[in-house]
């Protein structure tokens, strides 16, 4: 009887073993036939608003530097834009990239903008602050568009992101009789319910 009981307990153990091997072949299955989700695709703009000799934003080497990256594609757009907060005409919002630099004296900053929504609600998605720097027995200004690059990618991957749920914490205090009623001292030789009102913690989150 006893050896009848090890082998059923056996083939139960074989079958479980069987039935988690199956299900981690079909998730592993289902993972590798998803379609890969599509790369998205931007039109770079380039202004220079700034009084500075610094190194000025070239939209084609920005867009092959950006597309080599890996992780999208892009190109110059090809009629040059108004303004870097303006639009362009025909084009979607969220696909247009503004790269805008400023600067001053020995100080510059760059930037990555873009826009959404029917009103072209500015979104700053990355910004490099730079200054000038030794070299050659003088100081000159270096290219910030590889970092400022690498931020928007940040930026873009961010952003995307479905924001977190917001938690509410809710303490409900209950005072039965004989709860609640003791100090401090007497905590150390009384049981915690006889000293501390019971608790209830309600947490809810919005999804």
């Amino acid at each position: 009887m006893k050896d009848h009981r090890r082998s059923n307990r056996s083939s139960h153990v074989e079958q479980v073993c069987v039935l988690v091997l199956g299900l981690a072949v079909a998730v592993v299955g289902l993972r590798g036939d998803a379609a890969e989700p599509a790369k998205p695709e931007f039109l770079i703009s380039t202004f220079d608003l700034g009084a500075v000799d610094q190194v000025r934003a070239n939209d084609s080497e920005l867009a092959k530097e950006l597309t080599a990256q890996g992780w999208c594609t892009a190109k110059p757009k090809e009629k040059a834009a108004g303004s870097w907060s303006a639009v362009p005409a025909g084009v979607e919002p969220d696909r247009w990239v503004s790269i805008v630099t400023v600067g001053f004296g020995h100080r510059a900053e760059a930037y990555a903008f873009q826009f959404s929504g029917p009103t072209h609600t500015a979104k700053l998605l990355a910004h490099v602050s730079h200054r000038k720097r030794p070299a050659a027995g003088g100081e000159r200004w270096f290219s910030p568009f590889g970092n400022l690059l690498d931020a928007f990618r940040i930026g873009h991957a961010t952003a995307q992101k479905p924001p977190l749920p917001s938690l509410q914490i809710e303490v409900v205090l209950t005072n039965p009789k004989g709860a609640g009623n003791g100090g401090a001292d007497e905590a150390l030789t009384l049981a915690p319910d006889k000293v501390f009102p019971p608790m209830q913690a309600i947490v809810t989150a919005d999804p």
